[in-house]
């Protein structure tokens, strides 16, 4: 998926992933310039994510879902705005940035800045992605909204009921619609004005929005979130060493108990639980890079990672990805 500012607005694509592993997926994103991301699993058991993707030309579509609740990292490096859809009511709510994502709300990715996000088991979000140049072409964009939707946190905001569910099902239709994809390929007019009628749909959705932006929203206490970030980089840049709450809070220079409703807030895990995946992760990517004598490399990246106990480290890789960690080495030995 390569979203460039001079592609052609003729030319239209259509992709079908699916992804068994979250390195999988990460590898897949890795190939893409413009998108940069790190995910982990927060559920136990095997992992399945899929990504439709269609694309007019410089316009993309994305329809996005994974039975395992993760947390993601992401940034936007083209010069492209995403408007992330979040699902209507009675789904179960995601964050962002430290903020509760409610249902029929639009978030605002914008290039160059660093987003966080926490989405449940069984979610799925829709994303359209446009061109900067298109935007500001159109003049209608809300000068006091855009600056908000430059701080990332407060880059989430509500839209009318109808108009949302309305635009939602047109970007499901036709991120869905194999027939339709196969039409609009080969007919480039149709396509064209098909791709015209996404944006002026788009366009008296985001001109409603403007009109509901006073709707109070759910958000985390900012201390707890700023809590929360520094932790999470405290956690990448000491990965290899032991980590406990006790030393994670005396460290950030706040209390055990603040640290523990500063991860529950925000991604329904307690720090130890997201120190455990983040390793396991870790463990998971050098295993998936190794291909020599299996008991010995299972040993020493368990050791790399502060995991001393091999047998209780064998049983959270298990109990995480569905496989142990020899069965994961063995599948890259077989390949290589």
């Amino acid at each position: 998926m390569n979203f460039t500012q001079d592609k052609d607005k003729n030319r239209n694509l259509f992709l079908s992933s699916q992804f068994h592993d979250v390195d999988q997926y990460l590898e897949h994103i890795a190939l893409m310039p413009q998108m940069d991301s790190d995910m982990i699993q927060l559920d136990k058991g095997p992992f399945h994510l899929f990504e439709q993707v269609f694309m007019f030309g410089d316009v993309g579509i994305v329809h996005l879902g994974s039975n395992k609740a993760v947390f993601e990292r992401y940034s936007l490096s083209a010069d492209h705005t995403l408007f992330g859809f979040t699902p209507p009511q009675g789904n179960v709510q995601s964050r962002w940035c430290g903020m509760v994502a409610p249902p029929d709300c639009v978030g605002i990715v914008h290039s160059n800045r660093e987003y966080s996000g926490y989405a449940p088991s069984g979610h799925n979000v829709l994303d359209l992605i446009i061109p900067q140049t298109w935007l500001l072409e159109q003049g209608v964009v809300d000068e006091r909204l855009w600056r908000n939707s430059l701080i990332p946190e407060k880059a989430i905001f509500p839209l009318p009921y109808q108009q949302a569910f309305r635009f939602r099902d047109i970007l499901y239709n036709l991120v869905n619609n194999k027939s339709m994809q196969e039409l609009l390929k080969q007919d480039q007019e149709m396509a064209s004005l098909f791709r015209e009628w996404v944006l002026d749909e788009f366009l008296l959705l985001i001109t409603a929005c403007f009109k509901v932006t006073n709707k109070k929203m759910r958000i985390a206490s900012q201390s707890r979130f700023e809590i929360f970030q520094t932790a999470i980089n405290m956690i990448d840049n000491q990965i290899m060493n032991p980590l406990s709450t006790s030393n994670l809070a005396l460290q950030i220079g706040t209390s055990p108990r603040s640290l523990q409703y500063a991860f529950q807030e925000n991604i329904g895990v307690t720090p130890l639980q997201y120190i455990l995946h983040r390793k396991l992760h870790a463990a998971r990517t050098q295993l998936q890079q190794k291909f020599s004598d299996t008991h010995a490399n299972v040993a020493s990246i368990a050791m790399l990672y502060s995991m001393t106990h091999l047998g209780r480290f064998s049983l959270n890789y298990k109990s995480l990805f569905g496989e142990l960690p020899s069965a994961t080495l063995k599948q890259i030995n077989a390949k290589n």
